[in-house]
C-alpha cells in the first residue's frame, strides 16, 4: 500500500510538472522532496508509535500476569537449569527472596531422592513446545515439602532458550486424597481380616465387591477384564452358592428394607453344613440415592451348638431339681423317720432288726436316686 501511493504521487507530480519553465520547475521540486520527506517521515513516526505502543502493551499485559498470578511462575536457562525470573506466588510459596531464586538451580526445587528422575525428565521435555509434567512433590527453603501440578512452554528470555514453568499447588488435595486412600486402605484391611463373610451388591443385581472371607469359603474370584475387575451378575453365579432365597431378600433389601435371619447353608467348597446370621442393609450415596445393598454373614455354628448344649444342660438341671424335691425327699424322710423309731426302740432287738432292715431300703433308694442324677448330670 506505501509503495502504491509512493510510485503514484512521484508519477502524477512529475507529469504536472513538465510544462513548468526552469527555475519554476527547480523550486517545485524542492518543495515535493521536502513535503514527501514530511509525508513519509510522519507516517513512518505513526506506524512505529503504533508498533511501540502495541509492543508495550503486551509486555505489560505479560508483566502483570507473570506478577500478579496467583500460581508460583519461573523462567529457567534450559542450558544451565538456573533459574532467571520468578515470581512474587513463587517467592511467597518457597520461601526465597528474588536474589536467592536467581542462584538456585530447577532441580534445587526438588527432594534429593527425586533430583535424577528430575533431571531425566527435564531433557526430555527441554525440545516440547509445551509440556504437563504431572504431580511432584516440591520443596522450600525452609525444607517444607508439598505437591505441585507443574506445566512447562517454550520461550526465549533476554536472548536465552528457556522454559516457562507454571506450579499449580495441589498440596490441601493430595494430602486429603492420601487421607482418603490411608482410611480405605485400614478399611479393607479391616473387613478382609474379619471373619464374616461380606460382599455388596449393586442396583443391577450385579456382585461388585467383597472381603477375603467371601472368597476363601466361595473360592472364587472376579472375572477381569483389561486388567480391571468387572461386576458378576449375581444370576450367572451358581445356585449352590445364592439361592432363590438369597435372591429374593437381597430384592427385599433394595426396596429400602433391613433384612436379618439365620439360616443354615452347606459350603460349596467343603459340604459342611453350617449356620449363617445374615444381615442385609440397603446403601446409600451421598445424595440418599440407593445404589445397592451390603450382605454380612456370621458363621454361628459353634454357638448354636453351644445354646442347644446349654439348653439341654438346663433341661437336666430342671429334672435334677424336681428329682430332689420329689424323689429325693422320700427316702430321706423314711430314714429320718425309721432314725427315730430305731431310737425309741432301743431296749428290743427285734423292733431294732426290723426298722434297721427298713433303713438299708430306704438307702439303697437313696443311693439308686443318687446314681440317676449322676447319671444324668454325665449325660
Amino acid at each position: 500500500m506505501y509503495f502504491l501511493a509512493v510510485s503514484t504521487w512521484i508519477v502524477v507530480s512529475d507529469l504536472a510538472l513538465e510544462k513548468m519553465d526552469a527555475y519554476t520547475l527547480k523550486n517545485t521540486q524542492l518543495f515535493k522532496g521536502l513535503l514527501f520527506t514530511v509525508v513519509t517521515s510522519v507516517i513512518l513516526y505513526v506506524v512505529a508509535y503504533s508498533n511501540y505502543q502495541r509492543i508495550l502493551r503486551k509486555e505489560l499485559d505479560y508483566k502483570r500476569m507473570f506478577e500478579g498470578s496467583p500460581h508460583p511462575i519461573l523462567i529457567y536457562d534450559i542450558e544451565t537449569l538456573r533459574l532467571l525470573k520468578v515470581n512474587q506466588a513463587f517467592m511467597q510459596r518457597y520461601e526465597y527472596s528474588e536474589k536467592e531464586a536467581e542462584k538456585l538451580e530447577i532441580m534445587e526445587l526438588c527432594l534429593p531422592e527425586d533430583k535424577l528422575v528430575a533431571l531425566d525428565f527435564v531433557r526430555k521435555v527441554a525440545s516440547k513446545p509445551f509440556s504437563e509434567s504431572g504431580t511432584w512433590k516440591q520443596i522450600t527453603k525452609t525444607g517444607k515439602v508439598f505437591y505441585a501440578n507443574i506445566t512447562s512452554h517454550a520461550t526465549v528470555f533476554k536472548t536465552r532458550k528457556a522454559r516457562i514453568i507454571i506450579i499449580t499447588d495441589i498440596d490441601e488435595q493430595m494430602r486429603a486424597q492420601n487421607a482418603i486412600r490411608s482410611s480405605e486402605k485400614k478399611l479393607k484391611s479391616l473387613i478382609d481380616n474379619t471373619p464374616d463373610i461380606i460382599f455388596m451388591v449393586d442396583i443391577k443385581m450385579n456382585l461388585v465387591t467383597y472381603n477375603a472371607a467371601f472368597e476363601a469359603i466361595y473360592n472364587m474370584s472376579f472375572p477381569e477384564r483389561n486388567g480391571l475387575r468387572t461386576p458378576m451378575p449375581m444370576q450367572e453365579i451358581p445356585a449352590t452358592m445364592f439361592g432363590e432365597k438369597w435372591l429374593e431378600n437381597i430384592r427385599q433389601s433394595m426396596q429400602g428394607q433391613t433384612i436379618r435371619e439365620e439360616d443354615m447353608y452347606v459350603v460349596p467348597t467343603t459340604g459342611r453344613e453350617i449356620c449363617l446370621d445374615i444381615v442385609m442393609n440397603p446403601i446409600y450415596d451421598v445424595n440418599d440415592q440407593l445404589i445397592g445393598v451390603g450382605c454380612i454373614s456370621r458363621d454361628i455354628s459353634e454357638r448354636k451348638k453351644t445354646e442347644e448344649q446349654m439348653t439341654k444342660q438346663l433341661s437336666q438341671l430342671r429334672e435334677i431339681a424336681w428329682i430332689q424335691s420329689h424323689e429325693l425327699r422320700q427316702p430321706l424322710t423314711n430314714i429320718m423317720g425309721l432314725a427315730s423309731l430305731i431310737e425309741a426302740d432301743a431296749e428290743d432287738p427285734k423292733e431294732i432288726k426290723s426298722h434297721v432292715s427298713l433303713l438299708h431300703q430306704a438307702c439303697e433308694k437313696l443311693d439308686d436316686v443318687v446314681r440317676g442324677i449322676v447319671k444324668k448330670i454325665r449325660g
